[in-house]
């Protein structure tokens, strides 16, 4: 039979599915044929018996939208190096060029007459507004490298520092599985 995992307890390792015939059934984890945590709205395929679930087989796993908020200001948790280039870094890298392209085509304008050149006022406002979201999603980047945040701060020391960065937190793999610092944000 299909169904939906309607929710799972970690601690008792007990859980209910909602059948596609409407009714309600609980299941034990060890039931559960797959690695990971059952998760709620997840479709499954399961054998219906007296009430109980058993041989519950994932069908395909629900894809939740993006969370932006906790991503770019939450200090807690982990971002998988994907997330970390595709969601942060490289649109960071291509926003930061627009905001030179603008300040240098304005600062271009204000000198054209001889006079003195235009602050690159996008520039500074674009670095303003990154400054949290920088730190936050370092910081959960050295956390899936299962390290403290504090090592953020090995990128102010010029040059070697952000070589160091760059590959710890751009091209090194973070810890397989759950760490001090949560989940694997890359599921198994």
């Amino acid at each position: 039979m299909k169904g939906t995992i309607l929710g799972f307890d970690a601690a008792t390792h007990q859980g209910a599915i909602t059948g596609f015939d409407g009714q309600r059934y609980g299941f034990v984890r060890m039931d559960y044929n797959s690695q990971g945590v059952p998760t709620v709205g997840a479709e499954v395929d399961f054998v219906a018996t007296e009430g109980k679930a058993t041989e519950i087989f994932p069908t395909r796993s629900p894809t939740p939208a993006f969370a932006w908020k906790p991503f770019l200001f939450s200090f807690k948790g982990r971002v998988g190096r994907s997330h970390y280039w595709l969601r942060f870094a490289l649109p960071v890298f291509f926003a930061s060029f627009v905001a030179g392209f603008i300040d240098g085509f304005i600062g271009g304008f204000m000198d054209a007459s001889g006079g003195d050149t235009w602050p690159p006022v996008f520039t500074i406002l674009f670095s303003l507004a990154l400054l949290w979201p920088s730190l936050a999603v370092g910081i959960k980047r050295w956390h899936d490298r299962d390290k403290s945040g504090w090592w953020i701060l090995i990128s102010l020391i010029p040059l070697v520092g952000a070589i160091w960065t760059l590959v710890e937190c751009g091209f090194l793999k973070g810890t397989t599985g759950d760490n001090r610092f949560g989940a694997d944000p890359v599921p198994a």
